[in-house]
């Protein structure tokens, strides 16, 4: 197959899963419940999607300097939609101790640009 192929079907599977999630989404009711475990399913499914071609990259030989725990992201502007701040908010909220949420940067600032 060809890389162009290769990256059609992965993007065709891509399409896929966030089509099955939203689906999933409304066919349970939409409640704010149900939308917080599908974008906590999207983050699962990133998070192996990043694994597995960080493992990909290894194996020819190729560096990825991105990784979890490296702070990089605390240096540059962060984008984000609503519901991932919200979903955020909640996961701190749940299994962040109060000590551990005062560790977070005092310095973040959340700036909201109108598109």
């Amino acid at each position: 197959m060809s890389t162009c192929s290769n990256f059609e079907d992965i993007e065709k599977a891509f399409y896929s899963d966030g089509y099955q999630l939203g689906m999933k989404a409304v066919e349970k009711g939409m409640s704010s419940k149900v939308i917080q475990l599908c974008i906590r399913d999207m983050f699962t499914a990133i998070n192996n999607l990043i694994e597995s071609l960080s493992v990909f990259a290894k194996k020819q030989g190729y560096r990825i300097a991105c990784k979890k725990g490296c702070e990089w992201c605390c240096h540059q502007p962060i984008f984000a939609l609503d519901y991932e701040l919200d979903y955020l908010s909640s996961f701190i909220d749940k299994y962040l101790s109060i000590e551990e949420q005062k560790e977070i940067n005092p310095g973040l600032t959340l700036t909201i640009a109108k598109f």
